[in-house]
């Protein structure tokens, strides 16, 4: 199972990797994001919408949307999406253009991630 992980706090990707014990490529700017999915494919997809703007075209999660929107083919029809972000201004946008592409699973989780989520029918229990 490949993950690419969108997320500028190291904490959260370091927790998602000791509570589920997978291998996931972390990308913590959207250019980093875009370039692991010109040369990989993936079987779920995590994005946050506030990313660390500091650092040229860092750009956010809005941005590596757009990038899955206007490129679908980086996106099989098998391809989770899971957004993950306290922004729901941001989650709403990312979502209204996500929600285009033909066979791609999307799932959103709002704020905390007091939540259950399944993977690969495997149990995760979120708390970050």
């Amino acid at each position: 199972m490949r993950i690419l992980f969108l997320d500028d706090d190291d904490y959260r990707v370091a927790d998602f990797k000791d509570r589920t014990g997978l291998d996931v490529v972390w990308a913590k700017t959207c250019s980093e994001f875009i370039a692991y999915l010109q040369s990989n494919r993936f079987d779920y997809i995590f994005l946050d919408h506030d990313l660390d703007l500091s650092g040229p075209n860092a750009g956010n999660g809005m941005d590596a949307a757009k990038f899955l929107a206007d490129n679908p083919g980086h996106v099989s029809g098998d391809t989770q999406v899971v957004i993950h972000s306290w922004n729901s201004y941001g989650v709403a946008n990312m979502v209204n253009v996500l929600k285009h592409i033909d066979d791609m699973r999307l799932h959103v989780i709002h704020g905390a991630w007091h939540r259950v989520f399944m993977l690969n029918n495997v149990q995760l229990a979120f708390c970050l």
